[in-house]
């Protein structure tokens, strides 16, 4: 059973005072299966059924007439926090005509997965009741524990590249540069020998680098590599702000100068 079928079964004609007391109840008991969490993969699980909860709370108030604004989703983070852990990017701005892909395109990506994730949760609240099996969120937590290491070596070849790309600046005076467009990093680094060679010897999803850059400024992104809800967990301030959406949901992460963090 997901949380929105929970939610209709045991609060479908409640007054508003039961509903709420239904929500704080199931938050409290997220709230203690957090508590109890060791290791980021279980912190990661606790963050993802939060997250299921409080979108099936919204769904669920938008669908009755007596919407209360005190029911929305509440702030909260697990007990456990990461000592890297950094503030939520701000919204995706508007999709511009240059940016390779359209910002905020995972939204409707994070509300199934955050919909999975409470089918998964669902019939274990229900009862107190009993242990979740084989839920996707667990599905998600061994995808996190098996590709944890690659991400980790994607994280070191961007990070190879964008310090290439500082020297490039140093002995130059100046970036590579694109003509304020996007591009490969292939294609950035094809006329400077140094980056060439560099980029012929690396390993790994070279094809996914994406690459913008001025005189001034420059930005250096890994684009679609199916590992950026990794690195939101190892590494936040990695996660490109313009290609986030929501708590779990982003698509690219990389360096960049100030001036271009908005790119």
């Amino acid at each position: 059973m997901d949380f929105m079928g929970l939610l209709r079964e045991h609060a479908g004609t409640a007054s508003r005072d039961e509903r709420l007391a239904l929500y704080q109840s199931l938050r409290g008991r997220v709230d203690r299966f957090a508590a109890s969490a060791e290791g980021e993969g279980e912190r990661l699980k606790a963050r993802a059924y939060r997250d299921a909860l409080e979108v099936a709370i919204e769904a669920f108030e938008r669908e009755r007439e007596d919407v209360a604004p005190v029911v929305s989703a509440r702030a909260w983070k697990p007990p456990v926090e990461r000592a890297d852990t950094a503030a939520e990017p701000a919204p995706a701005p508007a999709a511009r005509r240059d940016d390779p892909v359209p910002a905020g395109r995972g939204g409707t990506l994070r509300l199934v997965l955050v919909g999975l994730l409470g089918i998964g949760l669902g019939a274990g609240i229900l009862a107190a009741y009993q242990a979740v099996t084989r839920s996707p969120a667990e599905a998600l937590v061994e995808r996190y524990a098996a590709g944890q290491a690659a991400s980790q070596a994607h994280v070191e070849m961007v990070r190879t590249f964008r310090n290439a790309v500082e020297e490039h600046r140093r002995t130059t005076g100046g970036y590579p540069t694109t003509g304020d467009a996007w591009t490969t990093f292939a294609a950035a680094a094809e006329p400077i020998p140094a980056l060439k060679a560099l980029l012929d010897r690396a390993t790994g999803p070279k094809d996914r680098l994406l690459y913008r850059g001025s005189p001034t400024d420059f930005k250096l992104i890994m684009h679609n590599t199916g590992d950026c809800f990794i690195v939101r967990l190892d590494k936040p301030e990695l996660v490109d702000p313009v290609r986030s959406a929501g708590q779990v949901d982003c698509y690219a992460y990389g360096f960049w100068t100030s001036g271009a963090a908005a790119w």
